[in-house]
């Protein structure tokens, strides 16, 4: 798959009590297929920015009934790009829909493309590709919100099965934190 990397300087200003100060920071776009991936920073840590409507649109079949009871290993289903994330960090927005919407705080929870309160929140996105399971870091929450939220944190890209042996997910992210106002989208 052809590729093309972009670089480009921009500056970034921060503000404390003692002193201010301006840095010039590169910052790395990534061009693959559709899909563009942006590495950006945030804090010390980068987090390449992923899309929601992007991961939807990979293809994934779920194993068939008689592949999970044999436990029969399958190859690979997720794309190079894809895969080549998996265990980084990464940055992703979306809505929540937690398991018990009446929470203030979670620590667990869906995150979709679509505001819950635009369609029925009682359904959940239809495919296991349409959404990203988010657990917090140990010890850690995020305020339920019904606004579009950050998440920044580590994704894993693999199927993760249920006591049952059916495939519960296949994207998640351990978010080291959720901005629930996220700069707009340009």
């Amino acid at each position: 798959m052809p590729m093309t990397v972009q670089t480009t300087e921009m500056t970034v200003a921060s503000t404390n009590a003692a002193s201010i100060a301006r840095r010039r920071r590169t910052m790395v776009l990534i061009l693959t297929g559709p899909l563009l991936l942006t590495a950006m920073l945030v804090g010390q840590a980068k987090y390449t920015q992923l899309d929601l409507f992007s991961l939807a649109s990979v293809s994934y079949v779920e194993p068939s009934a008689a592949d999970v009871k044999a436990k029969k290993a399958r190859p690979a289903q997720f794309p190079a790009w894809l895969a080549a994330l998996n265990g980084k960090p990464v940055s992703i927005r979306g809505y929540m829909m937690p398991y018990d919407s009446s929470a203030t705080t979670v620590s667990e929870f869906m995150l979709v493309s679509t505001s819950p309160a635009n369609g029925c929140c009682f359904a959940p996105p239809t495919g296991l590709t349409d959404w990203v399971l988010i657990k917090m870091k140990p010890k850690t929450v995020a305020y339920t919100s019904t606004d579009e939220v950050g998440i920044y944190g580590t994704l894993s890209v693999s199927e993760e099965f249920d006591e049952a042996g059916f495939v519960s997910s296949v994207f998640r992210i351990v978010a080291d934190r959720v901005d629930s106002e996220p700069a707009p989208r340009k």
